[in-house]
């Protein structure tokens, strides 16, 4: 598989349309569309885009299609992070954060943002060296 069906997988799993894929990553169809007709691969923006949409899918996975669509995945329930705010609000993490996770749980949480940006950070450069 390539990028482009690990996405299709992916929007199939998540049972959303492209265009509703499209507007929560904040990408144009027309963006996508071009991408599957030239096979061209992603560009970084897109996949900054999507990374920024979905934190907590696995930019290795989509682009190579190597090891665990998701950055981290628990007792078959998605513990989704945000950088913004946390936990994302369909994940099931939403109403122990509202109530409030202890100042070392807070700190853990960070610590694992940073690392996950960093990665996919590293990820991105990696790939941009690759493609030019």
């Amino acid at each position: 598989m390539n990028g482009i069906d690990n996405l299709d997988y992916f929007m199939q799993h998540l049972q959303v349309s492209q265009s509703e894929f499209c507007r929560i990553a904040g990408i144009t169809p027309t963006r996508l569309s071009q991408m599957r007709t030239r096979k061209s691969g992603f560009s970084e923006d897109v996949m900054q885009a999507i990374i920024a949409a979905y934190p907590n899918l696995s930019l290795n996975w989509l682009v190579s299609g190597k090891g665990e669509m998701w950055l981290r995945e628990e007792a078959g329930s998605l513990q989704q992070i945000n950088v913004n705010n946390g936990v994302m609000e369909n994940s099931p993490l939403t109403a122990t954060y509202k109530a409030g996770l202890c100042a070392e749980c807070e700190a853990k949480l960070q610590e694992a943002n940073d690392k996950i940006i960093k990665l996919q950070d590293e990820l991105l450069s990696l790939y941009k060296k690759q493609t030019q």
